[in-house]
Formats: C-alpha cells, structure tokens, sequence
C-alpha cells in the first residue's frame, strides 16, 4: 500500500484575486452592488446630468452578477473543484440526478465489475421516493452527495438566499433520512469514512475505501460488502454532527447566494474537468470521445442517470460503461475523495 503525497492544489480550482476580495468582503460588496442597483433608477426619473455613468455602472454590475451565475464552473466569487493533481492515474466518477429506479442498480452492478468506486450527487426528491437506492450506494462503498432538493435547473441561478437554502439543507435532511438519521439538520452525519486497508486482491486499484456506514441496520448490511477494510484503522472524514461536504448546482450555474451559503456550511462546490453532454446528445460515442479527450490524471468525470435515447436506450449506462472499460484499459484507477479544503485541495485516500 502507496500513500499518494505531495498533493498541490489545483491551479483551476482556486480563487483569482478579484473573487478572493470579493469573497472575503462579500457582504459589504453585495450590499455595494445593490445600491447601485437602487441608485441608477432614482437618478433616471431625477433626469440626472451625469447618468449616463451610472447607466454604465449598472449594466457592468448586473454583468458582474449574471455572467458567473449562467456559466459553469465559474470561479469569479467562490471556488469551485473541477480538478485535482494526483502522481497516480487516477479520476473521480460522479453521476449526477439520480437515483433512478432503473439505472442506479445497474450502474452499481457495472461499478462492482470494473472495481470502482464514485460519488452519486442525488436529488432530494427523488431520494425521498428511492431511498433503498441510496442505501444501496452506501452499502456498495460509494459516496452520497448533494443535488440540490427539486433540480430546479432553469432557475437555480437566479434563485435568491432564501430558495438556494431551502434547496440546500431539505436535500441534506433527505439525504440523512434514507440514510436512517433522522435528526435535525445541525446534527447531520458525516457521509463519508476513511478506512485503512485495502480489498484482496485489488492490487494498485484497492483505494482506500470512503464510506460512511449511518446507521446500525446499514453497517450490519455493509460489512460484508466492504471486504477487507480494517474497522480498527477507520479516520472519520468529518467529525460526526457535520452535514454532507458535497454539492453540485445544477447544470454548474451558481450566482453570488449560493457561494456564500456553502460557505457558511462548509461545503464544497464540485464542478468537473470532462462531460460528455450525456443529458442533451445520445450518441455514445461521440460523448465518450469528448470525455476521453478531456481526461488526464485527476480529472472529475460528469455523468447522470435516467437518460434515454429515442429507441428507449439507456443512453447513460451505455456510456459509463464504455468509459470504464477506455480509462481501465489504459491504466487508470477511479477513487473516491477523501478531503477537500477550502482552497480546492482534493486528497486522494491512501492507496
């Protein structure tokens, strides 16, 4: 067993020296840019002989707003992991929107052949209507995180403080419901644990397992699924009380709210370094190409669940399974994260 060291924080997914202003001034700035927003209109029905200045002002505020809600991945105002460095060929799976009735027990099946392991970023909603799926996720090794409650995709970006924690903590409280903590959401569990050791026979690509077993009932579930994990060596990712680490807005598009609500909750916000658009195209192929030319050794893949072509074919299955078998053939391995801090370090768990 390896210890993956010298991790560097990945150069994208840190702030650049305008976000990391702003973010740290971020109250007054957003009180700043309000009162622009408020002071342009005034002085139009004013007639003011200087306005055109603050007409000007207030097209670039509402630029500065606008522009890094819509696009993905946009660290403006707030950091975003869309990478990590790793001296190991390895990359993180995520699958977006499920779970799905029909895809989540095959895609857990397909993950179990090729040996990996990955993060499922799950809609509330439809954890509260499946949550043996998420349970079989966790039970599986996997990683839960969330999605958002309703996948309000159209308008999450324009959604204010309010809507954006709503969204936030009721997908946090489903999440720990299926997982069988029902608790308040101050004291949420930790959805995820490190573990020493690794599985027999997995060679280079038994990572070390990040799981997190909630309850009593799911660890008597799990423990046989775990295989050779060591309980005695297990270091909690987060103390327990802590609610999930992990979101990704959906379609990437996160505005100013949203950035300071994951930041007084802990959270990170997960973006990606290679998708395929397997929620708008169908072509199989074409998709993986546009991930494979993408990939590189701590690329964050994006996938989802629940897609069909037109003939009814399960367009994402099809494609998962032909990036596992592209990326196992050339040596790569797929590793759930252990940590990410604030600055956007993602460590790799010991291998």
């Amino acid at each position: 067993m390896s210890q993956e060291k010298n991790i560097a924080v990945a150069p994208d997914a840190t702030l650049p020296w305008a976000g990391r202003w702003f973010f740290n001034r971020r109250r007054f700035a957003l009180v700043l840019i309000l009162a622009i927003g408020v002071t342009t209109p005034v002085l139009l029905a004013l007639n003011w002989d200087h306005k055109l200045f603050f007409i000007t002002l207030e097209l670039a505020t509402k630029f500065l707003i606008v522009y890094p809600a819509i696009r993905a991945n946009c660290r403006w105002f707030g950091p975003v992991v869309t990478r990590f460095r790793t001296q190991k060929k390895a990359v993180w799976l995520t699958f977006d929107d499920g779970p799905h009735p029909e895809d989540t027990p095959e895609l857990l099946k397909l993950l179990k052949k090729h040996n990996a392991r990955a993060t499922f970023f799950v809609i509330g909603q439809r954890v509260q209507k499946y949550p043996e799926l998420a349970r079989a996720i966790l039970r599986d090794g996997h990683t839960l995180a969330n999605h958002t409650q309703t996948h309000p995709a159209l308008l999450f970006w324009s959604f204010l403080a309010t809507r954006l924690t709503r969204e936030i903590d009721q997908c946090n409280q489903s999440l720990r419901e299926a997982a069988g903590e029902r608790t308040h959401l101050g004291a949420a569990p930790a959805f995820s644990l490190s573990s020493t050791g690794g599985g027999e026979g997995r060679g280079e690509e038994a990572s070390m397992l990040s799981v997190q077993i909630p309850s009593p009932a799911i660890a008597a579930v799990a423990a046989p699924r775990l295989g050779g994990v060591r309980e005695s060596g297990a270091v909690p990712r987060c103390a327990p009380g802590e609610p999930p680490r992990w979101f990704r807005a959906p379609a990437g598009m996160a505005n100013l709210f949203l950035h300071f609500l994951l930041c007084d909750r802990d959270m990170k916000l997960i973006g990606w370094s290679a998708r395929g658009f397997d929620g708008l195209f169908h072509n199989t192929e074409a998709m993986a190409r546009r991930i494979l030319k993408s990939i590189r050794p701590g690329a964050i893949i994006l996938l989802h669940e629940g897609r069909r072509d037109r003939l009814g074919r399960p367009v994402n299955l099809l494609l998962a399974e032909t990036i596992l078998i592209r990326l196992k053939a050339e040596g790569y391995v797929f590793t759930v994260p252990d940590e990410i801090d604030f600055r956007g370090e993602l460590k790799l768990t010991p291998e």
